[in-house]
C-alpha cells in the first residue's frame, strides 16, 4: 500500500490531494472451508459480523489548526479482477478474546 500527498496548484485554495495505491502483489487469497479469505499487507479485516471480512484501512489526513474537512471527493478510481468467478468470501467473526498459549 503507498499513500502519498500533493497540492494542485490548480485546485481551489486549500484543497489537499491524497493518492492511495494498492500494490496487488500484496494481496493474498486463500481458499478455506469458510469461503475465501482475503489479505491485504498493512490492513486488517473488517466488516459487519456474518458479512465479508474485508481489507481495511484508515487514512489520517493533517489538516491546519481551526479547520474542518467539507467533502471528500474521489477523482480517479481504477479496478483489477482478483478472481475469474464469483467467490463467497468468508464471513467477518466478533471480537473474542485470545486464549493464552493458543494463536
Amino acid at each position: 500500500m503507498k499513500v502519498h500527498s500533493h497540492h494542485d496548484r490548480a485546485c481551489d485554495q486549500g484543497s489537499v490531494g491524497l493518492g492511495f495505491h494498492l500494490n496487488p502483489s500484496d494481496l493474498t487469497l486463500r481458499q478455506t472451508p469458510f469461503g475465501l479469505v482475503v489479505s491485504l499487507d498493512g490492513c486488517l479485516p473488517a466488516g459487519a459480523i456474518g458479512g465479508p471480512a474485508l481489507p481495511s484501512t484508515t487514512l489520517r489526513v493533517a489538516v491546519p489548526a481551526g479547520t474542518w474537512p467539507l467533502d471528500v471527493e474521489i477523482q480517479a478510481e481504477h479496478w483489477i479482477p482478483v478472481t475469474e468467478e464469483p467467490v463467497f468470501v468468508a464471513p467477518a467473526q466478533p471480537l473474542r478474546p485470545a486464549v493464552e498459549g493458543r494463536g
